[in-house]
């Protein structure tokens, strides 16, 4: 993950100190022990996202009753209430599966230090809108892993935690990103997402990973944001987008993006599954727009008023300058 920020925790004392102290030598970012105090854990991990801008963080603890098992934990509970993390889960839990590592998606931190600490992270990055995210896996008791060594080599391949990350950078004021995009069409409606946030509505989609294909990134967005799964019908455009955040989620930052629209076959339905959230763990809503009142919304990119107006059967290249 070269270039990227990573914060990496562990509890003292437990299987997860074990994992990563074995591998401490090659890790290329910064660890963080906790003592096992629901309350400093918070307070030590708070800390360090205060010191530092971090694009990840890590935070690994034990559970029982699993053998040579991870577990990703994929949100945290405070009473009825629940924060769900913005990372990639499934794709994490491909990768580790790719590495021979048993994996499995889960919605249990537990209800004890886990996940106080989880919550508490989940829960300053969302009140700071920080562009960082969490994610807490959950490791077995040592006596529970049949070969530490060969655990530890398959969670840190070359010194680093295989964890998927997009193609793109900031640098100071600075903003690019390769992005794959959904164009979804239902019933006369072109299907878009909005936040809590943001004051305007943009397309499905997201960040390519590296060793990702456009084609893949675009079917796995769509899956994480609707929940549901669509098919290719066609690749339709090529946009280079230039423009200026105006706060929100993106700041102020000058942005620009090469993103690589597909139009999806129609499923006869615009039920959807949808439980996604943006950067800072902002819970996002689908929205259904007819294409002939695109005009009077405030939605991006743009082009998509005039574009869908009209039969393409070619792949079109646009350059636009917008101000969000």
């Amino acid at each position: 993950m070269d270039g990227k920020r990573i914060l990496l925790t562990a509890f003292c004392g437990t299987s997860a100190e074990t994992l990563v102290k074995g591998a401490e030598l090659n890790l290329k970012y910064k660890v963080l022990y906790l003592p096992n105090d629901k309350i400093k854990d918070s307070e030590l991990l708070i800390e360090a996202l205060q010191q530092k801008q971090f694009d990840y963080v890590i935070s690994l603890g034990q559970r029982p009753n699993i053998k040579d098992k991870i577990h990703i934990e994929t949100l945290a509970r405070k009473g009825e209430d629940v924060l769900i993390t913005a990372f990639e889960c499934e794709r994490l839990k491909g990768c580790l599966e790719q590495n021979g590592l048993s994996v499995k998606i889960s919605d249990n931190a537990g209800t004890s230090y886990c996940n106080e600490l989880y919550w508490n992270g989940l829960r300053y990055i969302l009140e700071k809108k920080l562009d960082t995210k969490m994610v807490f896996l959950h490791v077995p008791f040592e006596k529970n892993i049949s070969n530490m060594d060969e655990f530890r080599k398959k969670l840190f391949v070359e010194g680093e935690a295989q964890m998927p990350y997009d193609c793109g950078f900031t640098k100071e004021n600075n903003w690019f990103r390769y992005r794959a995009a959904a164009i979804i069409v239902e019933d006369g409606c072109v299907l878009f997402a909005g936040n809590d946030v943001d004051d305007y509505y943009y397309s499905i989609g997201g960040g390519v990973h590296m060793n990702e294909t456009a084609e893949e990134a675009v079917l796995r967005e769509v899956f994480e944001e609707t929940g549901v799964h669509y098919e290719i019908e066609r690749p339709a455009v090529i946009h280079e987008n230039f423009f200026e955040g105006a706060g929100g989620t993106l700041g102020n930052l000058k942005c620009h993006e090469v993103a690589f629209y597909f139009k999806m076959k129609s499923r006869g339905t615009k039920e959807l599954h949808s439980n996604s959230v943006t950067c800072g763990n902002i819970k996002e809503h689908m929205h259904w727009i007819p294409i002939e009142e695109l005009d009077k919304v405030r939605a991006f990119p743009t082009f998509l008023k005039d574009y869908l107006k009209e039969e393409h059967k070619e792949i079109v290249h646009i350059v636009t300058h917008e101000q969000v």
